[in-house]
């Protein structure tokens, strides 16, 4: 079940242990961590632990799940410039296997 329209929608970006970055969206991000942390994603189930290091709230569930979309077919360098050029949480396993800082 939808939640009401007056929730706020958001996309995230979630860095997991291995390095790898994994795109969602959803109506109750601290919930969805918490799904994320008890092993309810198949793909981050195995990539434990979990960290959020960008979201963007949206007026619409279709509007975030479209920025998810988009997210997800973005490579893995243009992911990390999202986090980066945004001023987000740093990288933390990240930046010492992509050097993509200067």
């Amino acid at each position: 079940m939808r939640p009401s329209v007056t929730c706020r929608w958001v996309a995230y970006l979630l860095e997991c242990a291995d390095g790898s970055l994994y795109a969602g969206a959803t109506s109750d991000v601290a919930r969805r961590l918490e799904e994320h942390a008890a092993g309810a994603s198949k793909y981050t189930r195995s990539r434990l632990p979990v960290r959020l290091v960008w979201r963007s709230e949206f007026r619409s569930w279709g509007a975030a799940l479209a920025e998810e979309r988009r997210i997800k077919l973005l490579s893995r360098a243009e992911k990390i410039d999202l986090v980066t050029m945004e001023g987000c949480a740093p990288l933390t396993v990240g930046l010492q296997k992509w050097q993509v800082l200067p």
